[in-house]
């Protein structure tokens, strides 16, 4: 069955991310639209065709099994040069559209928003399978660290090397970052796309230097206020923990 054949109650395979497999899907609902890009063009008065038009289809798909929606947009372009229409170019794209084995972003709470923004765009990336962004992503994330922590003299590697000199962290960790480097550099100046799993394991890295520059230290703090908290109700929690531990050594 051709994409535009589709009607109400239409059944096709489509993969369902609830049974996590391929199942069959029935057409619920249809909704059409046509969009036009042409400022030139006037619906009235115009004699030619605008030069690009859109026609749309919003569709519904609902899993047999599990019942579980997924939105299908089918798009027709038809493009209009010198009053001669141009072949119509097809394509469908679905919402939603994971990735087996997807990355869950991580959730922190003293990362400054600008570089939980550029890692949140990177995660989605990788989910996306744009390898080639998420590269880019990884090395933007880099550069605004160094930012964050008032480091702007220099290239990139002159930053990294500052992060060892004005000890925020040390020189085995940065070199490992000059990996997510390397990895980045290729993206924005070969456009090589990196390797799934060097993304994998560069975006793992990432996850753990926010968390121990931004999240760790906060931590640190918070531990350090409680400690003036409720002094006596603690030593007796620690004497009682202590009482249970003894007795239970000396029926051992």
């Amino acid at each position: 069955m051709s994409d535009e054949a589709y009607e109400i109650n239409s059944k096709r395979e489509l993969r369902c991310f609830t049974c996590k497999t391929i199942t069959f899907h029935e057409l619920k609902y249809i909704h059409r639209s046509r969009y036009i890009d042409d400022d030139e063009y006037d619906p009235i008065e115009s004699i030619d065709d605008p030069s690009y038009r859109e026609f749309r289809q919003y569709r519904l798909w609902a899993c047999a099994g599990c019942g579980s929606g997924r939105l299908e947009i089918y798009v027709d372009e038809v493009s209009t040069s010198y009053g001669e229409e141009g072949p119509v170019q097809s394509y469908s794209f679905f919402y939603p559209n994971h990735r087996i084995g997807k990355l869950e972003e991580r959730v922190y709470f003293d990362v400054p928003d600008g570089l939980q923004t550029i890692y949140r765009e990177t995660i989605n990336s990788y989910n996306a399978g744009l390898g080639l962004l998420c590269g880019i992503g990884l090395r933007s994330v880099l550069e605004g660290i160094c930012r964050h922590l008032g480091i702007h003299v220099g290239g990139l590697e002159d930053k990294l090397e500052s992060l060892v000199s004005e000890q925020h962290l040390t020189e085995d960790i940065v070199d490992g970052l000059y990996k997510i480097k390397i990895i980045g550099d290729s993206a924005v100046h070969e456009l090589q796309k990196p390797k799934d799993y060097e993304l994998k394991f560069a975006i793992a890295a990432i996850e753990e230097l926010l968390y121990h520059l931004f999240e760790k230290t906060k931590l640190e703090d918070q531990i350090t206020n409680l400690r003036i908290v409720r002094q006596s109700e603690f030593k007796a929690l620690i004497a009682r923990a202590n009482s249970s531990r003894n007795k239970r050594n000396k029926r051992t």
